[in-house]
């Protein structure tokens, strides 16, 4: 970090700070994106790895305590409340 921030600091310098501060975004914007990829691909991996070693074994797992879909009533019941 301390490289990158001297890095940008000899940017804003030797550019001037306009172009300096867009040398020092692009970069920031770059290391954003490859950090987003890197989580991205991990995410991606650790999720077909479990499903190989499970042998879907999750998803019927996972199905068994999912709630019930209810269709909404026509009425409200008031618990007591007088209206």
């Amino acid at each position: 970090m301390n490289s990158a921030a001297a890095g940008g600091a000899y940017a804003v310098h030797e550019l001037g700070p306009v172009p300096g501060a867009l040398v020092v975004g692009g970069g920031l914007y770059f290391a954003y994106r490859v950090a987003r990829w890197t989580v991205g691909e991990v995410a991606h991996w650790s999720v077909k790895s479990r499903q190989i070693k499970g042998g879907g074994q999750v998803a019927v797992f996972a199905s068994n305590g999912l709630p019930i879909p209810q269709a909404p009533a026509d009425t409200v019941n008031h618990s007591g409340f007088q209206r």
